[in-house]
């Protein structure tokens, strides 16, 4: 009977720590990393549409010579740049290695996509963060930081090709 006991004891501490953490991570979202979680919401909620009259061949050359790519796993280990998850013709899937960071024990590491898709009017490029790791209920600065430095690469790299591509920034449609 008293091991019982024990095990329930267990079962509803952990329970309680479960959902105590939770409501510690909630309201940090709220509290002083209000401005790191409006901005996760803001680049992980949306995605960004460059029209442009390139092809795709030029603009994944012009993303791929702009980005460090990690060509061996040694580079992998070293960090601070991305690896390609999988590239088809219509979508190059990139995953950012993290720099080790002895202060967090979380990285800034995540997956970002960018698809192409032929339209009437041009090319289009889509750019979204697809995976990202969080520190207590919010992206870290650093992951926030190299998140927004690789859409402002995609799209630089597009207008490096083609100065009048238009650039969108849309809400990702919900799924029900």
């Amino acid at each position: 009977m008293a091991g019982v006991i024990v095990i329930v004891i267990i079962i509803v501490l952990g329970v309680l720590f479960y959902f105590a953490g939770e409501a510690r991570n909630k309201s940090r979202r709220k509290g002083s990393k209000q401005t790191e979680y409006a901005k996760e919401m803001s680049l992980t909620s949306n995605y960004t549409a460059i029209t442009t009259s390139a092809s795709v061949e030029q603009v994944k050359d012009s993303i791929n010579s702009r980005l460090t790519i990690a060509k061996t796993q040694k580079d992998d280990f070293k960090g601070d740049d991305y690896r390609i998850v999988s590239d088809s013709g219509s979508q190059t899937t990139y995953k950012h290695n993290s720099t080790l960071n002895v202060m967090s024990d979380v990285a800034d590491e995540f997956t970002a996509r960018v698809g192409y898709k032929n339209n009437p009017d041009g090319l289009r490029v889509m750019v979204q963060i697809l995976q990202w790791q969080e520190k207590k209920g919010v992206a870290t600065r650093t992951a926030l930081d190299a998140m927004q430095d690789f859409i402002d690469t995609v799209i630089s790299s597009v207008r490096a090709i083609d100065s009048s591509a238009r650039v969108e920034t849309r809400p990702i449609p919900k799924r029900n």
